[in-house]
């Protein structure tokens, strides 16, 4: 029992991985409302994971943090081709404002490459904030069938500021690990 128990954030973690094709099969053909109901199932299980690793004293696990990181950012990266798929007026309509948040995330993940050579698994707390602002807007937006622009920009901007914190943490820091919270206590070493 203690063997599943230490298992656990894994297949949290795992399942919402998996939880990924059936999502893209309702986004795909359209059912939004669906698609939120089982997007809040992904989202609680990141939450999940998060509060099993820490419990279990795993939150120093570099692997899972990995982990954790890569399954964040697949199903980030979903989420915006469902945005397309769904709503490509958001990205038009907003298009400067999406397009640095898509640009800033993305020179993150190769900052991380490059400078750490993998994609980092740094979990900020402005980056916490700025996904659960994020998943609200998206979990309001494929529910209710439109989006709302105020709740657009408050989402993209947070997001904005997380990835140059974390870009700014990468650049910093010659080594990562899972105790950063955040840039401001930081000093180079």
């Amino acid at each position: 029992m203690s063997t599943i128990w230490h298992q656990l954030p894994r297949l949290l973690i795992g399942t919402r991985v998996v939880l990924l094709l059936p999502l893209w099969v309702l986004a795909l053909n359209g059912m939004q409302r669906a698609l939120a109901i089982g997007l809040l199932i992904a989202v609680t299980t990141d939450i999940l994971d998060g509060m099993a690793a820490r419990r279990l004293g795993q939150d120093g696990d570099e692997r899972l943090a990995h982990l954790d990181s890569l399954a964040d950012k697949l199903l980030t990266l979903s989420v915006l081709v469902w945005l397309l798929l769904l709503h490509p007026n958001l990205i038009r309509d907003h298009a400067p404002l999406a397009l640095t948040a898509l640009l800033l995330a993305l020179s993150s993940w190769l900052v991380g490459l490059i400078k750490h050579g993998r994609v980092t698994g740094l979990h900020l707390r402005l980056a916490q904030v700025a996904g659960l602002v994020q998943a609200l807007f998206v979990l309001h937006t494929f529910w209710q069938g439109s989006y709302s622009p105020l709740f657009f920009n408050l989402a993209a901007g947070l997001w904005c500021l997380a990835a140059a914190e974390e870009i700014a943490v990468q650049l910093i820091r010659h080594r990562i690990d899972g105790s950063i919270r955040s840039l401001l206590p930081l000093k180079k070493e």
